[in-house]
């Protein structure tokens, strides 16, 4: 059976160094993006189950990166789980992602948002 594979992007070194622990340890494939203009690069090579992604970022923010993947038919229904403190921010863009968890995050609820989404999308309609 294959790992389900997320993509973290967060620019806090930290948060993903803690986030992909996290991850590994629940038995998902990981990799990693410092942006969202690298994290684009990423998806179409990498093909993640699931993408979390922090909103505030240089280069390319959170917002910008979603938006992209949703005017792409590739990656239109990834789903996206927005970890940010800027709940004001992401709740205007609340149409791009399926879950916001605020920092820091809850890691028991991040782990259970993760298997809810990868469930539901993967399950028959």
């Amino acid at each position: 059976m294959l790992k389900t594979k997320i993509l973290v992007v967060e620019d806090n070194l930290e948060i993903c160094l803690l986030y992909t622990r996290l991850l590994q340890k629940h038995g998902f494939n990981v990799a990693v993006s410092y942006n969202g203009e690298e994290a684009l690069r990423i998806v179409h090579n990498y093909k993640p189950d699931l993408i979390i992604t922090d909103l505030m970022m240089p280069v390319m923010d959170g917002v910008e990166m979603l938006q992209k993947l949703r005017e792409d038919p590739e990656t239109r229904e990834l789903p996206a789980i927005i970890t940010s403190a800027a709940w004001d921010w992401a709740h205007e863009h609340q149409d791009l992602w399926q879950s916001f968890i605020g920092k820091p995050a809850n890691l028991r609820q991040l782990i259970t948002t993760i298997d809810t989404l990868i469930s539901t999308h993967n399950s028959p309609e």
